[in-house]
């Protein structure tokens, strides 16, 4: 029975290496309490995240994904990037987020233009490696670090 169950770990790990994307370490609380609770410090984890910046034009792609850290915040969004420009991804249904998430995207259709729109992903608790669902992609939103104003 032990053989078994480390030959079925093996398999899924094989299963769901095809693409994932780099998480840097967790920055979201586990949510608790009900969802309008979750959503609305989801909300405040985003908001202070984006302080200091300015939203720019929707894309439809973001490019070098592998290099990208991604943040989850509940229920919320996807957060990729670091230091001036990070792009926020809510997707078309942000409930489905979740802190645990792992994200396996395995049907990209031009690597080359990196994640883009209606692009979806695998969601995989990746304390457990259990399925979670499926998460479809709208545009994604550039925020840039506002530079201060010089003093003359």
């Amino acid at each position: 029975m032990l053989l078994d169950m480390r030959l079925l770990t093996g398999c899924l790990a094989a299963a769901f290496a095809t693409v994932t994307l780099p998480t840097s370490a967790r920055t979201d609380t586990p949510p608790s309490g009900g969802d309008a609770a979750a959503t609305s410090r989801g909300e405040q984890r985003l908001a202070t995240l984006l302080q200091g910046r300015v939203a720019g034009a929707p894309v439809s792609c973001i490019r070098d994904l592998r290099n990208l850290p991604m943040r989850t915040v509940s229920r919320t969004a996807y957060v990729y990037g670091a230091g001036g420009t990070i792009w926020v991804q809510r997707t078309h249904d942000p409930r489905q987020i979740g802190f645990y998430d792992l994200l396996v995207i395995d049907n990209i259709r031009d690597t080359a233009a990196g994640i883009c729109r209606e692009d979806q992903a695998r969601r995989i608790d990746r304390d457990t490696g259990v399925p979670g669902g499926i998460v479809r992609f709208g545009d994604f939103v550039p925020y840039t670090r506002v530079k201060p104003e010089a003093e003359g």
